[in-house]
C-alpha cells in the first residue's frame, strides 16, 4: 500500500453560470463522516466531491477487500 491519501469520490455533475449553480451532497453518500472534502473541476463545468478516508475507514474497507478476496 503506498503513502497516498485514499477518497471516495461522489459522481460527476455538472454547475454552470447560467443554470444549475448549486449540487447538494449528502455526507451519508459517502458511508461515513468525513473530516476532509476535496472538490475537484474535472472538466469545463463538471465537478467532483470527494471524501478523504479517515485511518478507521480505511481499516473497514481493508477488511471489506480481504473478505472479497
Amino acid at each position: 500500500m503506498d503513502d497516498g491519501i485514499r477518497v471516495r469520490r461522489s459522481r460527476e455533475f455538472k454547475l454552470k453560470k447560467n443554470g444549475q449553480n448549486v449540487q447538494v451532497v449528502h455526507m451519508k453518500d459517502f458511508g461515513f463522516t468525513p473530516e476532509v472534502l476535496i472538490i475537484e473541476r474535472v472538466r469545463s463545468s463538471w465537478f467532483t466531491v470527494s471524501a478523504v478516508l479517515t485511518p478507521e475507514q480505511i481499516k473497514k474497507e481493508d477488511k471489506l477487500l480481504k473478505k472479497k478476496k
